[in-house]
């Protein structure tokens, strides 16, 4: 377990080293050991106890979208059972969806895991900040996958996942029904991806200095109406950065790049404000994103704030943004370039984080609303 040889003689700081990097490979609560004398030198004897933990986390989001939706987590941490994390999340609202992982960390240390969810969305569908008519998601996934840690804060892994996605899209004109992009498509998808990340940040929920990247590429192949690969890149960087104790910088860049064009899907091109009514995972959080629309098939997104404290335990961050989307890179151009602002007020209470977000697109030249109260997944 220690990677120690037997019969071979030891330094108490080489068993020290080894005991330290078990409980932080192992995951481990405790890693203790003793040296009992037997005449001829020394045994040793591990002391390992496992982490055990249940917890529950409730949350409430209001938003322009679902008007309100309650949030519940629970998870239960047991190192010594094969299935070491179990987690399920679920959504009631208008729009709900539910989410359970399984994870196993106890051979080599190596993380495999299991992810199935579901949601269910309806909204508006906008097309050039005009409202063009409704539409209904359904989508469903199961994800295999495994992660291998390095150091403390770098992640790679692969993973393998399975997707049924169905909506129907419409708008009613004269009593007719005309269809929209990708209207009525049904059917399943598969991708292989494997992706690397970065993560120092101190809170995942209300950082206060650190950096994180996610750098993911997925082989997409739709068993719908057509089975071409389609490649996908995506990058998601943030970082904040203190200027002084009452100030921070925040800066964040999502890119996506779509390396084949034919027969694109609404099933993988969505973006939106927030979590609530987006439904892939190459989605970008847009500031006064009202309903669904459509990213073309190279995007980037950046975005600038400034986070100011204003007591111990709040703070308010106004933020610019801007979307520069194109069909190709050999044809880079700025007429779907889009500019949002907006401000964030955050605090921390015993309930947990308390957010609230005004944003407003210039696409729309109008505002939208989000926040909540407690943790949101």
């Amino acid at each position: 377990v220690l990677n120690i040889t037997p019969n071979t003689v030891y330094t108490t700081k080489e068993i020290d080293e080894a005991t330290k990097k078990l409980y932080a490979y192992g995951n481990f609560k405790m890693v203790n050991y003793k040296l009992i004398p037997d005449g001829m030198g020394h045994n040793l004897q591990l002391i390992i106890k496992d982490k055990k933990e249940s917890k529950l986390m409730l949350g409430a989001g209001f938003n322009t979208i679902d008007l309100a939706a309650i949030y519940a987590n629970y998870s239960k941490q047991n190192y010594s059972n094969f299935f070491s994390l179990m987690m399920i999340d679920a959504k009631i609202a208008t729009n709900p969806q539910i989410k359970m992982k399984m994870e196993s960390n106890r051979k080599y240390f190596t993380t495999f895991g299991l992810d199935l969810g579901a949601r269910y969305i309806n909204l508006n569908q906008y097309e050039g900040g005009t409202r063009t008519g409704k539409m209904d998601v359904v989508n469903v996934d199961a994800s295999l996958y495994t992660n291998r840690r390095l150091q403390n804060n770098i992640d790679f892994g692969l993973g393998l996942s399975q997707h049924y996605y169905s909506n129907s899209s419409f708008r009613r004109n004269y009593d007719n029904i005309f269809k929209l992009f990708d209207a009525d498509n049904c059917g399943f998808y598969s991708t292989l991806f494997g992706q690397f990340t970065i993560d120092s940040r101190d809170d995942v929920y209300l950082t206060n200095r650190g950096f994180y990247l996610n750098t993911k590429f997925s082989l997409l192949v739709n068993k719908g109406e057509f089975s071409n690969i389609i490649p996908i890149y995506h990058l998601r960087l943030n970082s904040v950065v203190s200027l002084d104790e009452d100030i921070s910088l925040l800066t964040s860049f999502h890119h996506r790049t779509l390396f084949n064009t034919d027969d694109q899907s609404s099933a993988y091109a969505n973006y939106a404000a927030n979590t609530f009514n987006s439904y892939s995972d190459y989605s970008f959080p847009v500031l006064g994103q009202r309903g669904i629309s459509f990213l073309e098939p190279v995007s980037t997104l950046a975005e600038l704030g400034l986070r100011v404290k204003l007591d111990d335990i709040g703070y308010l961050t106004p933020k610019v943004q801007a979307l520069l989307q194109f069909e190709e890179w050999k044809d880079i151009n700025f007429d779907s370039f889009n500019w949002s602002a907006g401000v964030t007020y955050q605090t921390s209470t015993r309930l947990g984080p308390i957010d609230f977000t005004l944003g407003y697109q210039h696409e729309f030249s109008d505002f939208n609303f989000f926040g909540g109260v407690g943790y949101q997944f």
